[in-house]
């Protein structure tokens, strides 16, 4: 990362670049990408991805469309910042499959974010996660989470939704999320919450 005016830059990326990497049947074990601005739509919707995710710190200026799409790896977007829609699966039944876990702890979401309906096989972290959209609601209705869902020190600032989650083991809930020190039991069932 060099600096511009005295201001940080930061590596630009196309996103369609990350969707070629990604969806080679022969690509890298892992995909790896660190402190990069990501321009143009992430349209990952009804690929496979064979690789583990490694996108940490990264900003995405225009939607992330993973509809349809099953990772067969861990998929790690920690401290990323979306700029707008982050849609892992919709009412018309596009829902996402994450075969081992979902990991987004201190990320941002500016824009809807919707798993309704997802499938995570492993565990879903959003530890310090920021949603921020006060219009669109987030949800994570009818999805179902083979191990821990964790939203720990998580900010909600408009409606979210966790109409039947299944959860086969914990759900950890706290934090600025108003929804101090629930901690639900396997299987679980959230009924709807908004802030």
């Amino acid at each position: 990362m060099g600096e511009k005016n005295g201001s940080p830059t930061r590596n630009v990326v196309q996103a369609k670049k990350i969707v070629e990497a990604l969806t080679q049947e022969d690509g890298d074990a892992v995909y790896v990408l660190r402190d990069a601005q990501v321009v143009g739509k992430l349209d990952l919707k009804h690929r496979v991805v064979h690789a583990a995710v490694d996108i940490q710190r990264c900003t995405f200026l225009d939607p992330a469309d993973l509809r349809s799409c099953t990772f067969e790896q861990t998929v790690n977007f920690s401290g990323c910042i979306f700029r707008r829609r982050f849609s892992g699966a919709e009412l018309s039944g596009s829902y996402t499959i994450f075969k081992k876990n979902l990991v987004c702890n201190g990320a941002t979401f500016h824009g809807a974010m919707r798993l309704v309906g997802g499938q995570v096989e492993g565990s879903a972290y959003f530890r310090g996660a920021k949603f921020l959209n006060k219009d669109q609601k987030i949800s994570f209705a009818w999805a179902s989470i083979g191990g821990t869902l964790e939203l720990a020190k998580v900010t909600f600032r408009g409606p979210a939704n966790f109409n039947s989650v299944k959860c086969e083991g914990a759900g950890f809930f706290w934090g600025e999320s108003g929804v101090h020190g629930c901690h639900v039991q396997r299987p679980s069932i959230l009924q709807q919450y908004q802030v």
